[in-house]
């Protein structure tokens, strides 16, 4: 039902269509997909730049934006 995207799913459609949303802010949104920047490092919780659309890593530790999407069909 609800879900938090992967980086890729909140870059497209999530970025490409972020003025049909009811609300955004042009800052960075958390992605529920985790990267592995080196082998044998710990994994860091990826994110989304709604302002020009960048993807990026970073420890959890920050505080960013979140958003929630649902799949419905019409």
């Amino acid at each position: 039902d609800w879900f938090i995207p992967t980086r890729p799913q909140l870059s497209n459609p999530g970025y490409e269509c972020r003025i049909a949303w009811d609300s955004y802010v042009c800052s960075l949104y958390w992605a529920s997909d985790f990267i592995y920047p080196v082998p044998g490092a710990p994994s860091s919780p990826g994110w989304v730049n709604m302002a020009n659309g960048a993807l990026g890593q970073c420890y959890s530790t920050n505080s960013f934006y979140i958003r929630a999407f649902r799949c419905v069909t019409y």
